[in-house]
């Protein structure tokens, strides 16, 4: 038998069984899908209703509440709208940059709703790392051996204004 069928019948993507040998390994030659490394940087667009969607994530984060949002990924649109907040405040109440990382939830308008098969999606704003590079680098290199948080690069437009590259994850 399978290691897989006294458990849950199937493993993440990251897990294979040599079934023969009942060896379980874990790491990916690459990242597929959603999180594809390619040339090209994807782009993400949400749009918010009215102009001070960033006062309301604001006030929203104390609440732990999601600001609705429409979203389309490389110009395809979900049919259902997304719900995004604001994530940790790393950058932003120090002063350092008014850049903010966003959270995500491809779910929120319908719990069906996915999007590469993940239901939330985390754009980091890289404050820490100018390059970068240091997390994605990582993050690749590591995933061959162990289970790994996958990560790719997207260009941000929100209500129609280009906020910049993200590292998403």
């Amino acid at each position: 038998g399978s290691i897989a069928s006294g458990v849950s019948g199937n493993f993440p993507t990251f897990m294979n069984e040599n079934a023969a040998d009942h060896i379980l390994t874990t790491g990916r030659e690459s990242q597929t899908g959603l999180y594809e490394i390619s040339k090209k940087i994807h782009r993400i667009d949400l749009t918010f209703q009215g102009s001070n969607w960033a006062q309301t994530l604001t006030a929203y984060g104390e609440l732990d509440e999601e600001l609705p949002a429409t979203f389309s990924y490389d110009g395809s649109p979900l049919t259902f709208k997304v719900g995004v907040s604001y994530k940790g405040s790393a950058g932003a109440e120090d002063g350092t940059s008014a850049k903010r990382s966003f959270d995500i939830s491809i779910d929120y308008g319908s719990s069906t709703q996915v999007l590469g098969g993940y239901y939330t999606i985390v754009l980091n704003n890289e404050n820490q790392d100018k390059s970068f590079l240091r997390d994605a680098l990582y993050r690749n290199c590591i995933s061959k051996y162990i289970p790994a948080v996958q990560v790719n690069f997207v260009n941000l437009h929100i209500n129609g204004e280009d906020y910049g590259l993200y590292a998403n994850n």
